[in-house]
């Protein structure tokens, strides 16, 4: 397929895109990004930085601020990138991301991109996190299928997710990602996860949820968001994304 021929759902440059200032949505060259306005638990409004890889331009500052987990609470900002797309479909995500912030401030999960099922309230089956590992920062492509998940607050039969690969990152310092990604519950998935142009995990297997699963209303379409979305922790986060894209075709998601 030639370049002219791919198909871009989202391309988000950030160049010319504003931020309301009341809802936190996203308007990027007259295309409308809504922010999800749900668990703004002492969380900021997402602002336009001039720190990018790719100048000139703009990034996309998101900040997290301290929330004791004894709250039990979530916090989240994040943008719908790309909404209904049928399960057969497969979807190339691509961005630049950079972490402002220490290892440590780390406590628990952090997902920063992520693909969800639509109908009903369940845990991504694809989604990149970010991990403190003694120390080292590190970046965590996770999966779900009907033996790992997390539903109810319950786990799947082998687990609450698997884990396909984790990698370092350091603070301040730009990484570009592209992520494959084609579900698939009968165990013809597909992930693949580029990063900094290197192909890092090459993944076929069982990927999303049936229809009808544990008695639930699950649709066959699923949704994609980022941000930062995670558990109440103490530290504050701040993670900048850039050229966030989501295309048909892999060479048309690099960031």
């Amino acid at each position: 397929m030639s370049e002219s021929n791919a198909y871009r759902y989202a391309d988000i440059d950030l160049e010319f895109a504003t931020v309301d200032n009341e809802s936190w949505n996203l308007t990027d060259s007259g295309v409308l990004f809504k922010e999800k306005q749900i668990d703004h638990n002492n969380v900021s409004k997402p602002y336009l930085s001039s720190w990018t890889p790719h100048e000139p331009g703009r990034s996309l500052k998101f900040q997290i601020n301290p929330l004791s987990p004894d709250t039990g609470l979530k916090q989240r900002v994040e943008y719908y990138a790309y909404r209904s797309a049928p399960f057969e479909q497969t979807i190339h995500i691509g961005f630049s991301f950079s972490v402002h912030s220490d290892p440590s401030e780390i406590k628990s999960w952090v997902l920063i991109s992520q693909i969800q099922q639509m109908g009903y309230f369940v845990s991504p089956f694809v989604g990149l996190e970010l991990r403190n590992n003694n120390g080292q920062m590190e970046l965590v492509l996770i999966a779900r299928n009907t033996s790992y998940y997390w539903i109810d607050g319950s786990n799947g039969p082998n687990g609450g997710r698997i884990e396909l690969g984790s990698f370092p990152i350091e603070k301040d310092d730009w990484y570009d990602v592209v992520l494959k990604a084609h579900p698939d519950p009968d165990g013809d998935g597909v992930i693949a996860l580029y990063l900094d142009g290197e192909l890092v995990v090459d993944w076929t297997g069982a990927l999303g949820f049936p229809e009808g699963f544990l008695g639930r209303p699950f649709i066959e379409t699923f949704q994609n968001a980022f941000g930062i979305y995670r558990k109440a922790q103490e530290g504050e986060l701040i993670v900048y994304i850039d050229n966030y894209r989501v295309s048909d075709v892999i060479f048309s998601a690099v960031p």
